[in-house]
């Protein structure tokens, strides 16, 4: 797959990954969607021409024109009726490329676009709860929740036709009519770097907040880039006339919705990946568990309960997933440097090999079912669970119980599904250095098998009736191991150094060796493979 993420300056890359860039998506956006056969989605010239037909001894100057004589020959309920047709309102779906696009973590979306296909693709979000349309000045003063995405509709859209701003007169009066408007989104081009996706630069409102905000700010005005795919040099220049910079991935124009869903499923990986190097886990095991790339098989059990029951769940069920030698995680011990809670969970779910949810229905509104597909899931019961969860293969539920009765039935049941999880999880586990290895995916190798290792003597030292030595840290662990002949004494030496190893990849980035980590992967397996035979062996 072609790398295009490369093609972002590092500097506007860093303010996409700190959530700090405003989409404008425009009308070239809408030729991914799915449509008939027979039929696209139309650019707004397109519209222009499609109207005109029906204007005698009319002479094409624009789709702006176009749009405005018809209006004015016609009136304004035919032309919305019109634009409905025109722009398959009934009929077009949002495809991949939208689909891809509203996985991304941008809270606040600017479009000129009529259609409602941004508003699907954000039904289906599997990181966002929802999405809040603005069109109206009055709904500027309602804030929005961590997970929904702020819609900004500039124009309006087909369900508001008063708000529509299609024809001349309407573009003439929307500075006057909407001025909160226009200082909102002028207050979004001083505060983020705008990113223009489909979009054209010839709407005047645009242009005309764009050369204010210039005006004011002068040499401190942000940059604006511009999204394209096999642009000529005059459609380059064209932008950066008007103060665009220009991000042309390369590629030919029909190859479009390919190249963008690449795109934007690529700046998902990354931001991924971004929010772990960015954030601070301060206990060492899950933080080396959230240092592997993403995709890697790992020990993380991430726990999405109530605030009011957490301490509860680390005292009683943590110790649980530790016996079987996961590593319990909740979102509180995660420190990150955005506010979002949600890009938190979604982050954290994606790393997790599994987890556990204590599921009221508003919990549960904050996962979608593609997010928990690949995952194994246990939910606790409160008050009811969606209907779309309740066949999932990978999805296991335990009642809550009533008020009053024994937490014991409950830790019971906690036990049984993390061995049960343990026996499933365990094999693959332990498979996982070595694909590392060969993928040459050195540091990541040592630290899976690092992790594999202390997996294995936890469930080792399970018939420990000593539960502060059964969840004793790192090497301390091997220590118990040794003293209690699990793992031969002549290991030692060369363990200590596989730890020291793990450490310096994953607190000071360090780079380790290919031999290095073969050695590690080689002798981890080794104590592994003893341990499960019930053997101590010798290095």
């Amino acid at each position: 797959m072609a790398s295009y993420i490369e093609y972002i300056p590092g500097p506007f890359l860093k303010e996409i990954m700190h959530e700090n860039c405003v989409p404008f998506i425009g009308a070239g956006f809408s030729l991914n969607a799915k449509c008939p056969p027979g039929s696209r989605m139309p650019l707004w010239d397109d519209v222009g021409q499609k109207l005109k037909e029906h204007l005698k001894d009319y002479q094409y100057r624009g789709p702006l024109d176009a749009i405005s004589a018809y209006e004015h020959e016609f009136s304004r309920v035919n032309l919305v009726q019109d634009l409905m047709d025109i722009l398959l309102i009934n009929t077009a779906e949002p495809g991949e490329t939208h689909r891809a696009f509203a996985e991304l973590p941008f809270n606040v979306v600017c479009t000129t676009n009529l259609d409602f296909l941004l508003e699907r693709s954000y039904e289906g979000s599997a990181y966002f709860s929802g999405y809040r349309p603005i069109i109206d000045e009055d709904q500027l003063a309602i804030g929005s929740s961590a997970d929904e995405v702020r819609l900004v509709k500039i124009h309006g859209d087909l369900h508001h036709p008063q708000r529509l701003i299609v024809t001349e007169s309407d573009y003439d009066g929307f500075l006057h009519r909407y001025p909160l408007f226009s200082t909102y989104i002028s207050s979004l081009l001083i505060g983020r770097t705008a990113l223009f996706i489909g979009y054209s630069l010839d709407d005047p409102d645009f242009r005309q907040l764009w050369h204010v905000v210039g005006e004011r700010l002068g040499r401190l005005r942000k940059y604006a880039y511009a999204l394209t795919v096999g642009a000529t040099d005059y459609e380059v220049a064209r932008y950066e006339r008007r103060g665009v910079k220009v991000i042309n991935l390369p590629g030919d124009a029909s190859e479009y919705p390919q190249i963008l869903t690449t795109l934007f499923k690529q700046l998902y990986e990354k931001w991924h990946e971004n929010f772990f190097e960015e954030s601070t886990v301060p206990d060492s095991e899950p933080q080396a568990e959230l240092s592997l790339p993403s995709g890697t098989r790992n020990r993380l059990c991430f726990f999405d309960v109530p605030i009011r029951l957490l301490s509860v769940y680390k005292s009683l069920v943590f110790p649980l997933a530790t016996k079987y030698g996961f590593l319990p995680i909740a979102d509180m011990d995660v420190l990150s440097p955005t506010e979002s809670v949600v890009a938190k969970i979604t982050a954290l779910v994606e790393r997790s090999e599994a987890v556990v949810i204590h599921g009221s229905r508003m919990r549960w509104d904050r996962f979608k079912p593609q997010l928990l597909s690949r995952k194994q899931v246990l939910v606790i019961k409160d008050h009811g669970v969606p209907a779309d969860f309740q066949d999932s293969p990978g999805v296991q539920y335990i009642e809550m119980p009533f008020e009053g009765a024994p937490f014991d039935a409950l830790l019971e049941e906690f036990d049984g599904w993390f061995k049960r999880l343990s026996d499933r999880v365990g094999p693959v586990l332990v498979e996982e250095p070595e694909r590392l290895l060969k993928a040459k995916e050195y540091r990541a190798a040592v630290v899976s098998a690092i992790s594999v290792l202390e997996m294995e003597l936890r469930l080792a030292l399970d018939d420990s009736s000593d539960r502060d030595r059964r969840f004793l840290p790192g090497l301390a662990l091997i220590e118990e191991a040794i003293d209690r002949g699990l793992v031969d004494l002549s290991w030692r030496a060369r363990i200590q150094n596989w730890w020291k190893e793990r450490n310096l990849i994953v607190h000071e980035r360090h780079d380790t060796s290919a031999k290095m980590a073969a050695d590690i992967v080689k002798g981890t397996l080794e104590i592994v493979s003893g341990l499960r035979s019930g053997q101590g062996r010798t290095a």
